[in-house]
């Protein structure tokens, strides 16, 4: 390689580098007054599994009616529910009305649920705060990591991968008594 080509080479390196500081700097440096917020308000998510009792299904009802845009009536449907899912939605049912102060307590008094600090890193980043929203989702990763909650937080602190789990694909084949 001729040393007019190094230097081409390494000037297009440095080149690339400092467009992709400026390009994070401006992703995630939220101190600019003209960054527009989400539109809207942040999503409620529930994550019940199989569960049919009575509380999965008020919870499932809400959620439906507070995507339906009728966030009064799912906190409606939640009132009398104790589990922190339900105070999660009782809580985004009202935003933006004290909806980020609730959250935050209830972060505080519960630090290891996935499902409030999930919600709490949503309802920083549609108040405009990423930097606090990096910081619950990475919290509801770590603190409960094996919850759905810290799957949608990892979706969402790295947005470049696909969604979810990676699919486990097996190097050997099954034992011939589960295949039987």
């Amino acid at each position: 390689m001729s040393r007019r080509l190094r230097l081409i080479l390494v000037a297009a390196v440095a080149a690339a580098a400092a467009l992709a500081v400026v390009g994070g700097a401006a992703l995630f440096g939220g101190d600019d007054e003209a960054e527009a917020l989400p539109k809207g308000v942040p999503p409620f998510v529930v994550d019940l599994g199989v569960r049919t009792d009575p509380e999965a299904v008020a919870l499932r009802r809400a959620a439906r009616s507070y995507q339906a845009g009728q966030r009064g009536l799912a906190g409606r449907i939640l009132t009398g529910h104790p589990s922190l899912q339900a105070q999660v939605g009782r809580a985004l049912a009202g935003w933006p009305e004290g909806t980020r102060d609730r959250l935050e307590a209830l972060a505080q008094g519960n630090p290891r649920s996935g499902a409030v600090l999930f919600h709490l890193g949503l309802a920083r980043f549609w108040s405009g705060d990423r930097d606090g929203a990096l910081d619950a989702w990475r919290a509801a990763s770590s603190r409960d990591p094996d919850s759905g909650y810290a799957i949608r937080s990892a979706d969402l602190l790295f947005r470049q991968f696909p969604p979810g789990l990676p699919s486990f694909i097996p190097s050997v084949g099954a034992d011939r008594s589960v295949t039987r």
